[in-house]
């Protein structure tokens, strides 16, 4: 089962706990640091649902993906389903 932190990680882009700790092993393996830098993911639930709220279309389309992520399924052809504004807050303000 997915953690609490894994689950937000899943249905608001970032990385899971696993994904994480193979990442930061691999780095320990050629000794370079890893540094997180991120924004609190209070603030990626807060900015998607202020945008959400208004357009009910929109929220449907993310809430079929984050039930199709969750449960393990692919969401790829979802995630391309998502308003160019949702995926800028999910993908491209992140990076």
């Amino acid at each position: 089962p997915l953690s609490h932190a894994d689950a937000i990680a899943t249905v608001h882009g970032g990385l899971r706990g696993s994904e994480i700790n193979a990442l930061a092993d691999m780095a320990d393996e050629v000794g370079a640091q890893v540094y997180t830098i991120d924004r609190a993911y209070q603030e990626t639930q807060n900015r998607i649902a202020r945008h959400l709220l208004v357009r009910p279309r929109e929220l449907l389309d993310f809430v079929r993906h984050a039930a199709v992520t969750l449960s393990g399924g692919n969401s790829a052809e979802l995630e391309r389903g998502l308003s160019p504004a949702v995926r800028e807050i999910l993908e491209v303000d992140r990076e």
